[in-house]
């Protein structure tokens, strides 16, 4: 939850950073952003952000397959081979994504993209809640529980979130 609290603050940051230096455009699309951050701020820029859009697309795939074999290894006895649950999670997230770019176009992935990010907000916050409570569980974490001082840190957390 505090991590969370922390990935929040800093995308609040980079939201309100984004937002004055472009503030005259509105960017619809990951080309129009792209583009404008080719213009704004040098021909670098262009690369360094395609850069930084696959390592968030890695760092997110990642973190869902790791926590899908914790989960099904920890909670459930299951011992599936890692590359089974990697293929398999990468095989559902990116179907629909090309499903919807060959059928509708490269414009409604932006559109996608949009309306997933509004999901996840959504999502996001009632995710910390039982993940902090769970934490908090001597029953479940044992002596691995968080601390009194994290457990009201990540309340607050859930709270902001």
């Amino acid at each position: 939850a505090l991590c969370l609290g922390v990935a929040t603050s800093i995308n609040v940051v980079m939201l309100i950073l984004a937002g004055t230096v472009f503030f005259p455009e509105r960017v619809v699309s990951l080309e129009q952003g792209a583009k404008l951050l080719e213009n704004t701020l040098g021909s670098t820029a262009r690369g360094a952000f395609a850069i930084a859009m696959l390592c968030a697309g890695q760092s997110s795939s990642l973190s869902g397959v790791l926590s899908t074999q914790y989960i099904m290894e920890g909670f459930f006895h299951l011992t599936i081979p890692s590359w089974t649950i990697r293929l398999v999670t990468r095989i559902i997230a990116i179907v629909p994504a090309f499903y919807i770019v060959f059928n509708y176009g490269s414009d409604s992935a932006a559109e996608m993209i949009e309306q997933a990010q509004v999901i996840v907000n959504f999502v996001v916050p009632f995710t910390v809640i039982p993940l902090t409570k769970f934490l908090s569980s001597e029953t479940k974490m044992g002596p691995y529980r968080l601390s009194v001082r994290l457990q009201v840190a990540c309340w607050a957390a859930s709270g902001a979130a």
